[in-house]
């Protein structure tokens, strides 16, 4: 019978308490519309971030690492030749 008192003490929540769903802290997705929280950094609907500035790191950051890492390559080649 501990399972019926614990039931017993379960206490529904105040309707004042609940969240309304026309006060909710969303906006839509620059690129899909579909609604997000407004603090979000990307959109868990399409998994576009919503800004550059909250992105990772894009991969155009590599290719100027493996060009300026040939050019060094190309300058020792040259200067031991």
């Amino acid at each position: 019978m501990p399972h019926e008192q614990e039931q017993e003490d379960f206490e529904n929540p105040d309707e004042s308490d609940m969240d309304d769903p026309e006060d909710a802290d969303t906006e839509p997705c620059p690129y899909c519309k579909k609604p997000i929280h407004e603090q979000a950094e990307w959109c868990h609907h399409c998994g576009k971030y919503i800004s550059k500035e909250d992105a990772p790191p894009g991969k155009g950051f590599w290719w100027v690492l493996v060009i300026v890492a040939m050019l060094i390559l190309a300058g020792l080649i040259w200067n031991f030749r």
